[in-house]
């Protein structure tokens, strides 16, 4: 595999990349998140009248709602999947290997983790939406949309870092924790709701580059300050390495104080 920057780095970031490709579970679950994104960005290329009204036109059609939905919901769901596969153990037995070496948090492990999930997720996403908009849209609007996605993608890959590291594929995990059945049909239609807002706004700056100029400019600032944001939270004196979902007092005592 090619290197990830620094020998500790690639170390991080080379065994996610791997774990990810041994384990078929982990494949399965990451494979479930691409499929949906998959369908519900057909479904948005298949069905533009519903999208954006009986004039939306041809879905291949420059700076068309259709293909802007569906491209961001491919990248929204590729990112999302590879957040919730690397916060799955892979063998919790093997965890004694990662807590007998000498090392701990910082902005090392943090840069490993970011390579990691940018290379299984924000990369092939944002390349794959390319590969098809330059093909089909005039090279300056595909361009522009790609660096939307790009930027959108590190926004979203950011929010799964925070004080707590977490090597992937290390730490334990607690199921349950979420009503998925009652919350699932509320999220689905709120973000789904969101990505026709947020493909409809930006079909319109498309055709404007100061307005399109804006929408980057923003989106820039945002992902500026999220890799801002948690490069300083992963200093060696505030982050904090975890194997545990809960914390070692709370595992260790019945919390009846």
């Amino acid at each position: 595999m090619p290197r990830f920057g620094g020998a500790f780095e690639s170390a991080i970031a080379e065994f996610s990349v791997r774990s990810l490709l041994r384990s078929r579970q982990h494949r399965m679950i990451f494979a479930f998140y691409l499929g949906a994104g998959l369908a519900f960005a057909m479904l948005f290329l298949n069905a533009p009248a519903d999208v954006a009204g009986p004039d939306a036109g041809s879905p291949w059609a420059p700076a068309s709602l259709a293909l802007l939905a569906a491209t961001i919901t491919l990248t929204g769901f590729w990112v999302r999947g590879a957040r919730v596969v690397f916060g799955l153990p892979l063998d919790l037995k093997a965890n004694w290997i990662f807590r007998a070496a000498p090392f701990g948090a910082g902005r090392a492990c943090l840069g490993g983790r970011r390579k990691a999930i940018y290379a299984v997720s924000v990369v092939p996403a944002v390349a794959v939406s390319a590969a098809v908009l330059l093909r089909v849209w005039p090279w300056r609007i595909a361009a522009a949309h790609v660096a939307v996605l790009a930027l959108m993608g590190i926004i979203l890959a950011e929010f799964s870092f925070d004080g707590v590291q977490k090597i992937p594929f290390t730490c334990s995990w607690l199921p349950g924790r979420t009503n998925l059945h009652v919350t699932f049909w509320l999220w689905l239609y709120v973000i789904l709701a969101g990505i026709v807002a947020a493909a409809r706004g930006e079909s319109e700056a498309l055709g404007n580059p100061p307005a399109i100029g804006a929408v980057l400019a923003g989106l820039g600032a945002a992902a500026i300050f999220c890799v801002v944001r948690n490069h300083r939270a992963a200093a060696a004196g505030d982050a904090e390495l975890r194997f545990e979902e809960e914390p070692p007092d709370k595992l260790l005592s019945l919390n009846l104080g």
